[in-house]
Order: C-alpha cells, then structure tokens, then sequence
C-alpha cells in the first residue's frame, strides 16, 4: 500500500555553491554518499533531491525524518536504494537531471 509521494527539483549551481562550503557535504551524507559523489555536482545535486523526496514521501518531513538518516545507494545496474534508519516503509526511488537542474521522485511503501 502507497503511504505516500514526494518529488523534489534542485538547481546545479545551487547545489555546486553549496559544496564549497566547509562542512556542506559532512552535513547532508554519510561516508559512502560522499564517496559516490567525488566533487560531481551532478551526483550531489540527484542524492540531495533524492533525500527531499524520500522525506516529503514519509509524510515526516526532513525535521523529523533526519537528512542523515535516509541513505542513498545504488544496485551494480544503477539503480538508487533507500534505506531509513529506524523507519518501516519501502521506496522506490528514481533520479534525474540535465545540465541544469536535477530531480528526483520517491513513493514510500507500507511494508506488508
């Protein structure tokens, strides 16, 4: 059963700014984000999209839900996982962007 939708658009830049700020990336990821991004706007610009919509689709919100507590990773094929620490929904994730603006769409699942 669907518990919820959340979708988030972010531009580049904003997101390239931002990781020039001391401590941005520490803040926002976890070890293994941080190790996928490599200083890629792109990749950083997608897993933030991903974490806002992962929050907006809980129905919680990033104040309660914990921006480091959503861990984006990806299957060998590339596709995004989410997990959520103590948190008993499923996701589905997809993540996108041009070269201007990255976006991304998650549907959170009442686990059976």
């Amino acid at each position: 059963m669907i518990r919820g939708l959340g979708t988030d658009i972010v531009e580049i830049k904003r997101i390239e700014k931002a990781m020039a700020k001391e401590g941005f990336l520490e803040k926002v990821f976890n070890p293994e984000e941080i190790e996928y991004i490599k200083d890629n706007p792109l990749r950083c610009a997608g897993l933030f999209c991903a974490k806002e919509a992962v929050a907006k689709a809980t129905g919680l919100g990033l104040s309660k839900t914990g921006i480091k507590n959503i861990h984006i990773s990806h299957t060998k094929e590339g596709q995004p996982v989410v997990t959520v620490e103590n948190c008993n929904y499923e996701f589905l994730l997809s993540i996108s962007h041009s070269e201007n603006y990255a976006t991304a769409t998650a549907i959170c699942l009442l686990k059976d």
